[in-house]
């Protein structure tokens, strides 16, 4: 997690008037069309979620709490539960991984042609 993240998440909740994870939501998610990641997952993420594993002293593997606890033990029809959480812009998100690289191949693709095409409209003179 990355604290300088999170002030960066707090500032913005602050300018805005929203929870990160709203902000995030309405601005960002929603309008890529991303619809599986939050910082509160819901019952049908939690069911998905791949959990980290320690190894016993005899060899054996067990399941281990997630780093992100909270969020995946808050009772989501608790308004005060939810509310008390606190977002973290550092490392608080939840995400189908194939959903997000599908989104992050497709934005990547966007920025390099609209890169060469800022180039090919700006073209650099070597010679002076």
């Amino acid at each position: 997690m990355k604290i300088n993240i999170d002030w960066a998440g707090i500032a913005l909740e602050r300018a805005t008037g929203l929870r990160l994870n709203d902000y995030i939501q309405q601005h960002i998610l929603h309008p890529l069309g991303l619809t599986n990641m939050s910082m509160i997952p819901t019952q049908e993420m939690k069911a998905k979620l791949a959990y980290m594993h320690v190894r016993n002293p005899d060899g054996t593997l067990r399941p281990r709490d997630h780093l992100l606890r909270m969020p995946l033990v808050v009772d989501h029809e608790n308004k005060s539960q939810v509310a008390a959480l606190f977002h973290s812009g550092g490392g608080g998100m939840f995400a189908n991984p194939q959903e997000y690289c599908s989104k992050l191949c497709i934005q990547r693709r966007r920025i390099i042609q609209q890169m060469i095409a800022d180039a090919n409209d700006n073209e650099l003179s070597l010679t002076p």
